[in-house]
């Protein structure tokens, strides 16, 4: 209660209008106090409720902002970010790319792992928007980030490619899916045997045809032979997983229960 009345009180206040006859200089320092207002109360906020509602608010902060600073306001970075995650709550289609590219930008001095993530955040906004060549571009960021960091690259890279093949696989012919979908298979086997980037292409690829390969004796087949697959790598791992693999693999096997009496 105590929070929604805060972010009543912040919207509102930024909403004010102006005094009549208030100076440039007057006006500036308004918007540069909106600015910081806005970015020391939600730079943080994650919650996509209170991120719609106060939308506007940051919009009409960012116009402001741009009007009197431009780009080179110190402030730029964290309220590009705030903006380009307020856009996706609200499921503004014509803002969110844009605001999101323009957030990567502003941030892109900061380390290469935080701005991968921006790019994968942003192409999941972007899918949620539906604009899926966009999604596709900020994938493909994010995996050319991802070689640059050099630890844990190849991992990282994997997991993306999961992420991307869930997030855009329902829009792809079946025929590229199912080729990507090898290619990730292959490219998993380059891991040692009985790891988790291998069990998480085995449980990622049982997921994605789940929902996306057409019905018939070959997608019975294929998550017959995933379930096998998985059940002998959690074997060979001696059950140690982490319990959100352990719940994943619940749910996939219920599912093939439910569904394919496998």
């Amino acid at each position: 209660m105590i929070r929604q009345i805060s972010v009543f009180v912040v919207a509102a206040s930024l909403f004010m209008t102006p005094a009549h006859g208030a100076t440039d200089e007057e006006r500036a320092a308004e918007a540069l106090q909106n600015a910081q207002i806005m970015v020391a109360d939600f730079a943080n906020e994650r919650d996509e409720a209170t991120l719609e509602r106060i939308d506007r608010s940051v919009e009409r902060v960012w116009q402001q902002l741009m009007e009197y600073y431009g780009m080179g306001s110190d402030l730029v970075p964290q309220l590009a970010l705030l903006r380009a995650r307020s856009a996706s709550a609200e499921g503004d289609k014509h803002r969110t790319v844009p605001a999101w590219q323009l957030a990567i930008q502003s941030n892109s001095s900061i380390s290469p792992a935080f701005v991968l993530g921006l790019n994968i955040e942003a192409a999941h906004a972007a899918a949620k928007v539906g604009d899926y060549d966009a999604s596709a571009r900020f994938f493909a960021a994010a995996r050319a980030y991802a070689f640059v960091r050099g630890e844990q690259s190849e991992a990282a890279r994997l997991q993306m490619r999961v992420t991307e093949l869930q997030v855009l696989g329902g829009t792809m012919p079946w025929r590229d899916l199912s080729d990507a979908l090898t290619d990730l298979r292959d490219f998993s086997e380059t891991f040692p045997m009985w790891t988790l980037p291998r069990l998480e292409a085995l449980l990622s690829e049982g997921e994605i045809r789940l929902v996306n390969q057409p019905e018939g004796n070959e997608k019975r087949g294929a998550l017959s032979t995933l379930k096998a697959e998985i059940l002998l790598m959690q074997k060979g791992m001696n059950l140690n997983l982490p319990a959100t693999f352990t719940a994943r693999i619940r749910a996939f096997f219920y599912a093939l229960e439910d569904n394919y009496d496998l």
